[in-house]
């Protein structure tokens, strides 16, 4: 077997946009998306003038879920 069929490792994989942080986290909508991440539920930056999101936190908030905040009245 070659060195590189053992290698565990994976590459970084690409972050999400903010539609498609919306659907993984079941069509929420973006404001609650923007919500998540000024709460410190989600870890995004932005690339230029885009806000993308890292998949991970992405994923595991997908898979386990948290308390959304609520919307300022």
């Amino acid at each position: 077997m070659s060195e590189r069929a053992n290698n565990t490792s994976t590459a970084p994989r690409p972050p999400y946009s903010l539609q498609e942080t919306c659907e993984r986290l079941g069509g929420r909508s973006p404001a609650t998306v923007y919500r998540m991440l000024n709460a410190g539920i989600l870890r995004g930056f932005k690339i230029g003038a885009r806000r993308v999101f890292d998949p991970d936190v992405v994923d595991h908030v997908a898979r386990n879920g948290c308390d959304v905040p609520k919307a300022a009245a």
